[in-house]
């Protein structure tokens, strides 16, 4: 069945290595799997309880400073603070663009509760939005309006 092999451009050679050429190295970037928000809040209970910081960081596999990172984030933001942020630029950006545009179905008609902007959202725009994200979409911007 040659239709599911993939067809996978062949690499150039790259250049012998005594020739004084530049050869460019791809490095590859190591990160480790996102930690569950349980076991951080555990973690966290587990510090204030009088763990120690080392041994816990130890027992999830992370260093010291990460669990320092939780801690303070935790007591900044609560729970909140220890759920799983959009990493990448692009994602960060379409969540900026979503939050506008439900801030501005919020403001256009104020009577509409947050299941009926979801799902206007998902009918008229096509952007599937929970009920949920447009609460606390709404409710942080009713904050940072006080």
């Amino acid at each position: 069945m040659s239709f599911w092999s993939q067809n996978k451009p062949k690499k150039p050679a790259s250049p012998p290595l005594d020739t004084g050429q530049a050869v460019p190295v791809r490095r590859k970037i190591h990160r480790s799997p996102p930690i569950a928000f349980e076991a951080k809040q555990l973690a966290i209970e587990a510090i204030d309880c009088g763990a120690d910081r080392q041994d816990v960081a130890q027992v999830l596999g992370v260093k010291s400073n990460t669990i320092s990172t939780w801690i303070k984030s935790y007591n900044e933001k609560g729970i909140r603070g220890l759920c799983c942020k959009p990493s990448g630029k692009k994602v960060r950006k379409q969540c900026t663009e979503l939050e506008k545009r439900i801030l501005a179905h919020r403001t256009d008609k104020p009577k509409h509760g947050v299941r009926r902007i979801s799902d206007e959202l998902r009918m008229h725009e096509g952007l599937s939005v929970s009920p949920e994200k447009v609460r606390q979409t709404v409710n942080d911007a009713g904050r940072k309006q006080r």
